[in-house]
This record gives C-alpha cells, sequence and structure tokens, in this order.
C-alpha cells in the first residue's frame, strides 16, 4: 500500500511553491517472493524469504519542495 499528498501555494503572482510527501509499503507488511519454481528441487513451491527493498522491502518515505518560477 503506498501513498501520497501534495500541496501547492502561490508565493506571488509567477511564483509557485509545492510540497510533496509520498511513502512506500506504508503499514509496513511483510511482501513474501515468489515461490520456487525448480521442479526438481525439493523445495518446490516454498517460500523462502521476504522482496528486497525495490519490490516492496521496509516502509520508505520521501519529502519534496519545489519551486515555480
Amino acid at each position: 500500500m503506498n501513498t501520497g499528498l501534495s500541496k501547492s501555494f502561490t508565493v506571488t503572482e509567477r511564483v509557485r511553491l509545492k510540497a510533496q510527501v509520498s511513502f512506500t509499503n506504508v503499514l509496513n507488511h511483510t511482501n513474501l517472493a515468489d515461490p520456487n519454481l525448480n521442479i526438481a528441487s525439493r523445495n518446490f513451491g516454498v517460500i523462502n524469504s521476504a522482496r528486497g527493498s525495490d519490490f516492496g522491502g521496509n516502509r520508505t518515505g520521501q519529502v519534496s519542495l519545489r519551486v515555480d518560477f
């Protein structure tokens, strides 16, 4: 479950400020990896690990500020 929030503020007629916050894996649940698909393996169909940080690891967040002129 991912979420994000943004808000734009007008500073002057030509300058705007945009604030953004985004989070991945908000609930911090474990996302399991794919099962072993090697038919010859003793562990066929068994899930042995969790996904890495690129595909649903720990909760992460990002905050950014942008100035448009």
